[in-house]
């Protein structure tokens, strides 16, 4: 089943499925349990592995597994608000303190400003010339809890210097603020340039510093490159602009992505917060394992997959 399918499916009995990948009106819920897919929720509610009570499974010998139980959830209401912020080191300053405090916020979204630059360029949006953007939303079961949140959030980003706060009052004020956030995947067809999409993940902590020495990296290579992602929980989609005719650009692209993939290992990150390793991360496996884990992750392959026919050079682990 495709996952946007579902989610009209549970829509009409308020109910909804969390994850919310950006892919949803292609990808399918079986291959969102495969790679554990998250998404603009995923800071409060998790991402797929959190939803997966019961799963049948066929391993490599035929023989069809059976592990798991039942249970079910819901919630309702929710509210939005967008943050302005001149230094980037504010908008990292801010995601720590929201996501310490008492509230979690079902969404938390961030724009740094070379994606505000292009958005306000190709997507026409009429957007400030700031380093980042933060987007939130609260939800709960009572419009008075959900509003609570939200006044709680803008006092604390007011407290890191935000410039402004804008809070939505009806439903199409939040899409509109929403707007820029959602216009990114339209905005790159506009821009006819090649891109390398990534999904690094830092601790919270270190988000403002991965963004400032991606920059860096940035100009030391030769190649622009932004990010935007899920804030609340560090998992940031940095993307890398070249035109892929040009042999210097697609040369100078391989040492920006190891060099950024490294980056995040050294800030404490992961090479991958959600897209999985596949075969164009795993070279990059030694940076986030060490030997020993490699080793131990090949023997467990070679016993579920003795015959390598799952998934043949994934991850680096030969069968």
């Amino acid at each position: 089943m495709v996952y946007a399918d579902f989610q009209s499916a549970l829509a009409p009995y308020g109910f909804f499925f969390p994850p919310d990948p950006a892919s949803g009106v292609v990808c399918t819920l079986g291959g969102n349990v495969a790679t554990n897919a998250g998404g603009l929720h995923a800071v409060k509610y998790g991402t797929t592995r959190d939803y997966v009570l019961c799963l049948e499974a066929v391993l490599a010998s035929g023989e069809v597994m059976r592990v798991g139980a039942r249970t079910m959830k819901t919630s309702s209401g929710y509210d939005t608000a967008l943050a302005v912020f001149h230094k980037l080191e504010d908008a990292g300053q801010a995601v720590t303190r929201v996501m310490h405090s008492e509230v979690t916020p079902s969404v938390l979204e961030l724009l740094d400003g070379s994606v505000i630059s292009l958005l306000r360029e190709h997507a026409h949006l009429d957007l400030p010339e700031v380093e980042a953007l933060l987007l939130v939303e609260t939800d709960g079961m009572t419009e008075s809890y959900v509003r609570f949140q939200l006044t709680k959030i803008a006092e604390m980003f007011r407290g890191c210097n935000a410039a402004e706060v804008e809070v939505a009052a009806t439903m199409r004020e939040a899409e509109l603020l929403w707007k820029a956030r959602k216009s990114i995947g339209g905005m790159m067809g506009a821009i006819h340039l090649d891109y390398a999409p990534e999904d690094i993940t830092v601790p919270m902590s270190q988000i403002a510093t991965f963004l400032r020495r991606s920059e860096e990296l940035s100009r030391v290579h030769g190649l622009d490159l932004f990010n935007f992602g899920h804030a609340g929980d560090g998992n940031l989609h940095t993307n890398i602009l070249y035109d892929g005719k040009d042999p210097d650009q697609v040369a100078r692209l391989e040492p920006l992505l190891y060099e950024l993939h490294k980056l995040a290992c050294d800030l404490g990150g992961t090479l991958s917060g959600e897209h999985g390793i596949g075969m164009t991360k795993a070279k990059y496996m030694p940076l986030e394992h060490d030997p020993t884990a490699l080793k131990t992750m090949r023997k467990l392959k070679q016993a579920l997959d003795p015959n390598n026919i799952l998934n043949p050079g994934k991850m680096m682990l030969p069968g």
